[in-house]
């Protein structure tokens, strides 16, 4: 989580809004971000909103100071989110282009209820950050994503990746234990995946397990190995 994010000012300009979903995404990736590369232009562009949009609702829903303050926050994020799809004008960046892939795609309604549903009890101490948790979070984001119900294990892959993240926080690397939890996680949660999630999934594999053995972020050199052998996977 990026730490107290805020809700960004008033801005129609689509090109704005993209560079700075684009800075968002790309720092909460962070060593993941290179997978960004191994997809279409627009999905990418699909992705980073999409990022930037669920940072901030659960930035609300964990910020400091009272329940009423973070659900009120979740609330206009979620009334902002539904004017913004109906067509109403967007003056937030985010909220810009999530209209726009709107009109390209329409967005997944019952993944986003989700997203939110989860917030809100991250808002009210309901919920944990357990694993269970992560995958109702992670399937929940990656069918917003694609527009479809997709398959749980997808969930358990996306959860093994935001415990490395938070892993990766704490500035250690992983016990042997965990190590091993994290790739039985990523190897149970790729499954055969369709292009081209199958090489992003072979990307953020390679990524994972390379980094939880350390507390060194990866090379330009390293990088780039996995990229090409997550192409020719």
């Amino acid at each position: 989580m990026l730490d107290e994010l805020r809700e960004p000012l008033e801005d129609h300009d689509p090109e704005h809004a993209e560079k700075l979903c684009a800075e968002i995404a790309r720092a909460a990736l962070g060593d993941f971000a290179p997978a960004l590369l191994l997809i279409p232009a627009a999905t990418r562009r699909r992705i980073r909103v999409l990022t930037s949009f669920s940072l901030t609702l659960f930035d609300f829903a964990l910020q400091r100071g009272l329940q009423g303050d973070r659900l009120a926050g979740i609330n206009r994020w979620e009334f902002a989110l539904e004017q913004a799809l109906e067509g109403e004008p967007a003056g937030q960046p985010i909220f810009v282009l999530m209209a726009a892939e709107e009109r390209l795609e329409p967005w997944r309604r019952e993944a986003l209820d989700r997203l939110f549903a989860i917030a809100r009890r991250r808002a009210m101490g309901r919920q944990s950050a357990g694993d269970a948790d992560l995958r109702t979070l992670s399937n929940a984001f990656a069918e917003a994503l694609v527009g479809k119900r997709l398959d749980p294990r997808a969930g358990v892959f996306g959860a093994a990746l935001i415990r490395l993240r938070a892993l990766r926080e704490e500035e250690r690397p992983a016990p042997q234990e965990e190590l091993d939890r994290f790739a039985r996680s990523l190897e149970a949660g790729s499954g055969p995946l369709p292009p081209p999630w199958g090489r992003v999934a072979r990307f953020l594999q390679l990524a994972a397990l390379r980094l939880a053995r350390t507390s060194c972020p990866l090379g330009f050199a390293t990088r780039m190995a996995f990229l090409l052998r997550a192409r020719l996977f």
